[in-house]
């Protein structure tokens, strides 16, 4: 089952996060805690140097380990501060202000973990808060009658997946973790508050919910129109161009939990089509996906192949 990680974390105080894309491997069994570094940065509204961060590194029992940037509070438990995963997504397509962002500041979240493949949220729920990714990787997807699932897009640490849960009563998909995941959430009712109070920011929560929906429009195209190696290479496309937004490729490289039965099912084509346009992608020597890791070897060309253009997803600057 999911457990709030404030017993893991041993300080028993995880009221929010502070992420930066800085997790060197993604854990959902957190067991123990180390201290590996400060740093100080300037506070998002103000500009002054916020109060000097703590590295807390969680170390699963597999020996895996996730490291976050944590603030120690006066009575000794970790503070793992809440508003900077949503105030840079949201700086991705909008801009917000200091009093904005100190809005944000304000927000008080829960962390939760999943197992692989645990549901986040089931389709038909009504849910009450709303999550953003901190470690893995979560899906959304729709469960068919013959329990087969149709997966509707992958969210990377960095992401809100679920933004439109605010403004709708009731959910018609479902969120899965793919892999053990880490997710923090924050009450519907702090928010819906904070966009009263600060209009500005419900236009950028309102802008991310349009880009999902834009995000969703390309990939009817790309799953109706296109062909099938074009549809995976864009898919590969939008998945390594968010994730160089977010800092989380290395060299060329992005660790990608997606299985081939979940490719297939995200693209719509059988398992043995999804290996066959595999070593098509492969002979162009343009990109390779093998064991959860997805190489861009020739980025130029795999756009080609993918027919992908990005400003579908209406970031403000371009990664690099």
């Amino acid at each position: 089952m999911s457990r709030l990680l404030d017993a893991a974390v041993g300080k028993g105080g995880c009221d929010g996060l502070d992420m930066r894309p800085r997790a060197t491997e993604q854990s959902a069994e957190p067991v123990e805690e180390r201290d590996v570094g400060h740093s100080c940065s300037p506070d998002a509204a103000t500009g002054n140097p916020r109060p000097h961060l703590l590295t807390t590194t969680l170390v699963g029992n597999a020996g895996s380990v996730v490291s976050f940037d944590t603030q120690p509070r006066p009575d000794g438990r970790i503070f793992i501060d809440a508003d900077r995963i949503v105030t840079n997504k949201l700086r991705e397509h909008s801009k917000l202000s200091g009093e904005d962002i100190a809005e944000i500041r304000n927000f008080s979240s829960a962390l939760r973990e999943l197992a692989d493949q645990e549901d986040l949220i089931r389709q038909g729920d009504e849910p009450d808060r709303s999550v953003v990714v901190i470690s893995g990787w979560v899906a959304r997807y729709h469960l068919l009658s013959g329990g087969q699932r149709q997966y509707l897009s992958f969210h990377m640490p960095g992401d809100w997946p679920d933004a439109q849960s605010i403004f709708l009563d009731c959910m018609d998909h479902a969120v899965c973790a793919i892999g053990p995941a880490v997710v923090a959430s924050v009450a519907h009712k702090e928010l819906t508050r904070a966009i009263s109070r600060r209009p500005t920011l419900g236009f950028a929560i309102w802008r991310e919910t349009l880009i999902d929906a834009s995000i969703f429009r390309e990939a009817i195209t790309n799953n109706s129109a296109r062909s099938k190696p074009a549809r995976m290479a864009h898919m590969f496309c939008e998945l390594f161009y968010r994730a160089r937004a977010l800092g989380h490729v290395r060299h060329d490289q992005l660790r990608l939990p997606v299985s081939l039965v979940q490719l297939g099912e995200a693209l719509g084509i059988a398992i043995a089509t999804v290996n066959r346009t595999l070593v098509e992608l492969r002979a162009s020597r343009a990109v390779d996906f093998r064991s959860g890791l997805l190489t861009v070897h020739d980025w130029t060309r795999l756009c080609a192949i993918g027919e992908f253009d990005p400003s579908y997803l209406h970031l403000k600057k371009q990664p690099r």
